[in-house]
């Protein structure tokens, strides 16, 4: 099953932190093998460190002895009240050369593993096919570069001002003869274990060497992964863009019809503008003609009050003068007439009534119809003591 570009960069990202965190621990002097070891825990094994790590632990402790204890020429100076030269100067030009040939081999050493590195390094940086991807490997590779620069140039200094020392050394006491051959053959002996151990580093930086490009290997074998996740990509991004055009087609067209809804919207509003005005008058009129019910209303009970009272004269005085029968008959024509405009009056009510009826209907149907039968049931009072009045 092929890993996925996420899954890869993680991995690398991984790997390029681990180198950090080791070459930083190894440039700062401090942790020992088991505090480098226990910093790389799970994420890698200590196998493929421990080379690396074993060097590391031997070079800090050799260094450390070198600067803190005294050489044999320092302890015969001391030794020497007389300040008397006691050393061979073929003995310390031989010590000279062999510093100079191992100098000289760390360079070469250090341009080789530079070389490797930047070989590994562009190899890793052609592999990428993303600009980001490749400039966040560029700037780890980098990184790395220059941490192992930093540490290799701390180990050549270090070789260095030891070099200088010695040469200041033998400038100081280059006048003074003294035998001290058994002491130069001691260092003579210290030299030649240090050439040991530098070789012994020499194979493990080659081990190391070896493992990076393993490491290579297996980054080619990825790369080709994710070049071939890569054109399954570029597919499926055709695919996408494909639908993208339909998409944006499907758009346009649906603008077309929110802009053909949003039309006859304002044609909804501008008739709702115009029913409003409608129900506007219909309140006005229907305010006008509760009005002119009321003063009926009005009208009627002291037209009713005034039956009554004729009624009643009429009773006590149906045995008078024809001027009183006429003026009965006027009062009875009058009630007709009252009549006749209470029947005018309930046909322009009912008129009324059905405008009314349409504006309740188009907010509140069952609350102007409930209004509208309780007016009928006015009216019919009114029409049913009318009948009695008659």
């Amino acid at each position: 099953m092929e890993e996925s570009p996420t899954a890869e960069r993680n991995f690398y990202n991984q790997e390029t932190k681990l180198a950090s965190e080791l070459f930083s621990t190894s440039l700062s002097g401090k942790g020992t093998f088991n505090e480098l070891s226990a910093t790389l825990g799970a994420k890698s094994t200590v196998d493929e460190k421990k080379p690396f790590l074993q060097e590391h632990s031997a070079l800090s402790k050799r260094s450390d002895d070198f600067v803190g204890q005294s050489t044999p020429m320092d302890r015969s100076f001391e030794n020497n009240e007389d300040g008397e030269p006691d050393f061979d100067v073929s003995r310390v030009e031989v010590a000279e050369e062999l510093q100079k040939q191992q100098n000289e081999r760390l360079e070469r050493l250090w341009k080789h593993q530079s070389e490797q590195n930047q070989k590994i390094f562009e190899k890793l940086d052609a592999s990428m096919t993303r600009e980001n991807r490749n400039a966040c490997l560029r700037e780890q590779h980098a990184r790395q570069v220059e941490d192992l620069r930093r540490y290799y140039e701390n180990e050549i200094t270090g070789l260095k001002k030891q070099l200088a020392d010695m040469k200041n050394i033998i400038f100081q006491h280059n006048q003074q003869e003294s035998s001290v051959k058994g002491e130069i053959q001691k260092e003579f002996e210290n030299l030649s274990q240090a050439n040991l151990e530098l070789s012994s580093k020499c194979d493990t930086l080659e081990n190391a060497k070896q493992l990076m490009q393993n490491q290579l290997t297996q980054t080619n074998i990825r790369r080709q992964e994710l070049e071939s996740q890569c054109q399954q990509l570029v597919a499926t991004n055709q695919i996408i863009d494909t639908r993208s055009k339909e998409l944006k087609k499907r758009k346009v067209e649906t603008a077309a019809k929110v802009k053909e809804i949003d039309r006859q919207r304002e044609q909804l509003q501008a008739q709702c503008d115009l029913v409003g005005k409608e129900k506007l008058i219909l309140k006005r009129s229907k305010d006008e003609l509760e009005r002119k019910y009321n003063q009926l209303q009005d009208d009627y009970q002291k037209l009713s009050d005034k039956c009554h009272k004729l009624k009643e004269e009429s009773k006590i005085c149906r045995d008078r003068t024809k001027v009183q029968e006429t003026l009965v008959e006027k009062t009875n024509k009058n009630i007709r007439e009252l009549e006749l405009v209470i029947e005018t009056l309930k046909r322009e009510l009912e008129d009324k009534k059905i405008l009314y009826e349409y504006d309740s209907l188009s907010e509140k149907h069952e609350k102007a119809k409930g209004h509208v039968q309780r007016l009928e049931g006015k009216l019919a009072e009114r029409e049913g003591e009318g009948q009695n009045l008659l």
